[in-house]
């Protein structure tokens, strides 16, 4: 590899400058190539001197504005200042954020530019304006008027900010270019006396120019105050078609860009080898990097090696698999505060107090249940409020089912905390809160002697939200938690960790626009996929494309080729280029290799001094096998399950054994249980409860008592208080007022309605009374098993009776159909798909252990709520609806022998793959 392009600007700068090297100043496009730039000219000096001043861009523009350069933020601060004096009725901070962010790329564009605003700001009203323009008399709408009043707006707010910043010595970036530009047009002479105190201002490696730094250089050139040394490469410069070109293509037609130096040809003659791999996902890719890291010589200690994110989301991973025997790594990036773990807190935080706010209101806040259990559970809080006292907070939400919690509830939550959730707050008491959580973190980290990364990024928290802090004092127009919130994004989103590293020693992991005027003999180029690289089409602006192209601003065709140059220049100045895609196809991605990557391979390919090579990396495809899990039967186990039928057995659980062993193992062995939950809405099962507590209530008066169509009728007015009596019980008024809740109420009601209907139509056929004999009755019975006594037990809705006939009846909230209730022989019931009709002869079972029934005509069966039409449907056995002697004796033989095969230790607890609704089988 020959010299490098900041070596040969080095000995340039040397050669040309040999006696007042110290009296120019060098302007370069980024900060990094002065640190290479610096090295390379302390190895050409032999002798103690002062090195010139070596400066970036906007810093030479804040130098010669005169005028101070203020950040995003203030930027928008200031303009909405601005827009609050100029506007009757102003949107919110939060509402204006969401457009003034955009206005304000918008002006710094037009300001790089030098773009002449009245003439620009016209143009775009009048385009504006024929859009809502009708060939007919009709007027415009009220909303299309004011349509055209923003249009026209931003015109006036544009020069009412100039003024505004003007006053108070302030500027944004654009308009410190302007002021450049023009103030040096005005008077060169006048200008370069009073701001340019070097002899020379040496432009280096430059591409894309804005108006003003062209206007600037060609002042200067004039005054013979300046030089230019550029970057390029004969291949791309010289042929039209090359967008890398573009820009410099331009330039060397002017004459204030003479001479053009340089120009090399290093894609014609120099070796190269470009190696291009297709690597399933982004992970992948960074997994990859080791192995082409592996393959390259470590002669240099990598010195010469740069791995290059196309996308900086991947900068943690790439770390990640870099191997560890490379000791320096220089990373230019810094990492993002957004990914921090700390910052996952905070985002939590903030939502929960914007829901508060939106469920209550600002003087009163209502917190979610969701919000403050997410919160309580991550690993911070449990930090700073102690994990046993997050626990019991959770526990008791739970317990309590809270959805909304505010007033008592949040006083008890609150008697747990260290550090409360208020029920108001002002911006600033949210700001203090914030730095009470990383003092108390603070504290905890040092007392638990943690790493310095944790104490790091409360470090930068802190700095954070003081300098929000800052900001607020100054200017004060935040009015709610969705406001702070959303400024708090900002802020965030260019906040960083500095990485630090030895810059000029080892391995260099860089992003795409700091590989500016430093070449790398090895290249290792990742996310080389089109929508990276470039980054595609986006259209951020208020200036319609087409007034962007005849005022000649910049559009994506433009940011297209400034990312072409960069990735041409990287590749003209290595030997060894290795780029990653990545092949996968997914919502994010295309799966397809950059356009760039396409046009090198189709057209350096021709080029006997480049050799490429492609290779799509797969990984072994791992295949599962499904292993069958079960249990082995022990004697402990059968002990166990010994105790547990010995205090009691439903139905429930030996149907849970027909349809899974395994489940039942998990459920009845194990104990394992559903994990308990708030329920925000009603969930099945709590609507089946709430279901058969309604009838309770409405039939508990008739217990022990006949009940005529003239109770009924009584009774069916009751229904809707009643049914909403036991809904409000667990949830507020508010809760059943609207949504899921409120039509779960209303099928509820609906269905108790119909219900109470069909029994006024069914004790108006029936030749005797109906008489309740029980609601909600605990069965119970025993049975001896080899020596063992089981109890049986359960629970049966509701037993009536008419005459001889006695009715053992379960309600259902779900759809039965009398076939499951049908067998012709007692063995059916083994099959998982008779489970309710298993469930009702157990009923049957225990109610004739401990009732007489001689001259009693038993019956068992469902009243389905989805198919109320169908009435009281029966367990049948070969059609015939009553359950005799013979049938509860083949039962009972039939429990007894299931129960045997339970306790058998020749048998396993295994998974029924048929069962559809395990709960822990996996």
């Amino acid at each position: 590899m020959d010299a490098t392009f900041l070596q040969k600007t080095a000995k340039y700068l040397i050669t040309t400058y040999p006696n007042n090297l110290s009296d120019i100043c060098i302007v370069l496009p980024n900060k990094r190539a002065g640190l290479f730039l610096k090295q390379y000219l302390s190895k050409l000096i032999n002798k103690p001197i002062w090195l010139p001043q070596i400066i970036g861009t906007e810093e030479l523009i804040e130098l010669l504005s005169g005028v101070e350069i203020i950040d995003n933020v203030t930027q928008l601060f200031e303009l909405y200042e601005v827009y609050k004096k100029s506007i009757a009725e102003p949107e919110t901070f939060d509402e204006f954020g969401k457009w003034g962010q955009i206005l304000l790329h918008d002006f710094n564009e037009i300001d790089r530019y030098l773009i002449p605003t009245s003439d620009l700001f016209k143009h775009i009203n009048e385009i504006r304006a024929l859009e809502v323009w009708n060939l007919g008399e009709r007027e415009i709408t009220e909303f299309q008027s004011n349509y055209l009043k923003f249009w026209k707006q931003i015109g006036e707010l544009y020069q009412l900010y100039i003024k505004h910043l003007a006053d108070k010595h302030l500027a944004y970036q654009g308009l410190a270019y302007r002021i450049v530009a023009e103030t040096l047009v005005k008077n060169p002479e006048q200008f370069i006396k009073e701001k340019i105190s070097w002899d020379k201002v040496v432009f280096i490696g430059f591409n894309a120019l804005n108006k003003a730094e062209e206007k600037l250089i060609t002042e200067l050139k004039k005054q013979q105050k300046c030089e230019v040394l550029f970057d390029t490469d004969e291949y791309y410069l010289n042929d039209d078609l090359q967008e890398s070109g573009l820009f410099l293509r331009e330039l060397k037609q002017k004459s204030a860009f003479q001479p053009f130096n340089w120009v090399t040809n290093k894609f014609k003659t120099e070796e190269k080898k470009i190696t291009i791999f297709g690597v399933p996902q982004n992970i992948g890719q960074a997994k990859y990097v080791a192995t082409i890291i592996n393959e390259i010589s470590d002669e240099k200690n990598y010195t010469d090696t740069a791995v290059i994110l196309a996308d900086e989301n991947l900068l943690i991973p790439v770390l990640q698999s870099i191997p560890e025997n490379i000791k320096n790594i220089n990373v230019t990036m810094g990492y993002p505060l957004k990914n921090t773990p700390l910052n996952n807190f905070f985002e939590i935080y903030f939502t929960t107090l914007v829901n508060a706010e939106r469920f209550g209101n600002k003087g009163a806040l209502t917190y979610h249940y969701k919000d403050l259990i997410k919160l309580l559970q991550l690993p911070f809080s449990q930090l700073i409020f102690s994990k046993e006292v997050c626990e019991a907070i959770k526990k008791e939400i739970v317990k309590n089912n809270w959805v909304f919690i505010n007033k008592e509830k949040l006083a008890w939550i609150n008697s747990q905390l260290t550090i409360p959730f208020k029920e108001t707050y002002s911006i600033q008491e949210i700001l203090s809160q914030c730095l009470e959580c990383i003092e108390e973190g603070k504290n905890r980290y040092v007392a638990n002697e943690k790493s310095d990364i944790e104490l790091e990024y409360l470090f930068q928290f802190a700095l954070l939200f003081n300098q929000i802090k800052t900001l607020l004092n100054k200017y004060p127009f935040l009015e709610n938690c969705k406001e702070f919130y959303s400024l708090y994004h900002q802020i965030l989103s260019s906040s960083s960790i500095a990485l630090y590293g030895e810059p000029l020693k080892g391995l260099q992991v860089l992003g795409m626009l700091e590989t500016r005027n430093i070449d790398f003999k090895n290249i290792i180029l990742i996310s080389a996929n089109e929508g990276t690289l470039p980054a595609g089409k986006s259209f951020n602006s208020f200036v319609p494309f087409d007034i962007k192209r005849a005022y000649q601003l910049p559009t994506h065709i433009e940011k297209d080729a400034i990312y072409a140059y960069h990735f041409y220049r990287l590749i003209q100045n290595a030997t060894n280029i290795n780029i990653l895609y990545n092949t996968e196809t997914n919502e994010f991605g295309s799966g397809e290799q950059s356009r760039f990557v396409t046009q090198i391979e189709h057209e350096l390919s021709k080029y006997e001094n480049i050799t490429f090579n492609k290779q799509l990396v797969t990984y072994p495809t791992i295949h599962k096998k499904e292993v069958a899990f079960n249990v082995k039967n022990t004697f402990a186990i059968v002990k166990k399950i010994k105790e547990r039928f010995a205090k009691g057995i439903s139905p429930s659980a030996l149907i849970t054994y027909i349809t899974c062993p395994l489940d039942f193992y998990y459920k009845y062995v194990l104990g394992v249980n559903e994990v308990e939950e708030v329920e925000e809405t009603i969930d099945y099962s709590t609507f089946g409860t709430y279901v058969h507590k309604s009838l309770e209530i409405l039939y508990q008066d008739f217990v022990g008592k006949n009940i005529t169509e003239q109770d009924l009728n009584l009774m069916l007015k009751k229904v809707p208080t009643t049914v909403m009596a036991v809904f409000s019980e667990d949830f507020k008024d508010k809760e059943l007022q609207s949504g899921k809740n409120l039509l779960t109420l209303n099928v509820a009601q609906n269905y108790i309605t119909t219900f109470v209907k069909n029994e006024i139509k069914y004790v108006k056929n029936l030749s005797a009374p109906l008489f309740i004999n029980a609601l909600e009755l605990e069965l119970k019975s025993e049975l001896m098993v080899d020596g063992v006594k089981i109890i049986l037990k359960g629970f049966a809705d509701r037993i009536d009776s008419c005459g001889n006939q006695l009715r053992i009846i379960d309600y259902k909230t779900g759809l039965v159909e009398q076939s499951q209730l049908k067998i012709k022989h007692i063995d059916e019931l083994l099959d998982a798909k008779k489970s309710k009709a298993f469930q009702l002869l157990m009923y049957a079972l225990m109610y004739s252990k401990t009732n007489n029934i001689d001259n009693t005509e038993l019956t068992s069966g469902i009243i389905s709520f989805r198919t109320l039409s169908s009435g009281f449907m029966p367990f049948m056995n070969n059609n015939s609806a009553t359950i005799d002697e013979t049938s509860l004796t083949d039962f009972e033989a039939l429990v007894s022998s299931l129960i045997k095969d339970i306790f058998s230790v020749e048998n396993s607890f295994t998974h029924n793959a048929d069962a559809m609704y395990c709960e822990f089988c996996g």
